[in-house]
């Protein structure tokens, strides 16, 4: 077992026997392969099936014959800080009054009308609460997030409780 590390742009180049190979590019931290391809000459038409890849796994799987040459590319990219959007909604649609919004740092205190939106971008990965103030005569019917597995959200009364991960871009709607 060999391990590699190569910066961006870098290569490995290397004579091995005949035989069956594994390689893996190990995860890293804020990076997600996107792109894993490979050449070999015994997939073309006709040929077997010799080299097998996975991108969600980032493997590659060799069966190398003898003189054979099989070239791979990892192609990662960097994920983008978690963006929560909060949105009121009334029914029927009104004007007033503006609703009052909390949640856990660095979103803070803010208002919403029906139909605005507060976009909350270049957060930390982890959990938020965002709670509306009750208002009279204007109860609260429901929470709705989009962008995220149901697992990772939840009502708790008038707030709701999100799982943010890198390169999550949720939405979540308050209507009253």
């Amino acid at each position: 077992r060999s391990i590699v590390e190569l910066a961006h742009g870098g290569s490995y180049t290397t004579e091995a026997d005949a035989g069956g190979y594994t390689i893996q590019e190990a995860a890293r931290n804020g990076w997600r392969p996107r792109v894993l391809t490979c050449a070999d000459p015994s997939n073309r038409a006709g040929g077997s099936a010799n080299t097998t890849w996975n991108v969600a796994t980032g493997t590659a799987v060799i069966d190398l014959a003898p003189g054979e040459h099989v070239a791979c590319t990892w192609t990662n990219a960097r994920l983008k800080p978690p963006k929560l959007t909060i949105t009121k909604r009334t029914n029927p649609p009104t004007t007033s009054p503006e609703f009052e919004f909390s949640g856990t740092a660095p979103i803070g205190a803010f208002r919403l009308a029906n139909d605005q939106s507060k976009p909350f971008e270049g957060l930390q990965p982890g959990t938020y609460v965002i709670t509306e103030t009750p208002v009279a005569g204007s109860p609260l019917a429901g929470i709705a997030c989009s962008g995220l597995p149901v697992s990772r959200w939840s009502r708790e009364g008038t707030a709701v409780r999100v799982r943010l991960e890198l390169d999550d871009e949720a939405a979540c709607t308050f209507t009253n």
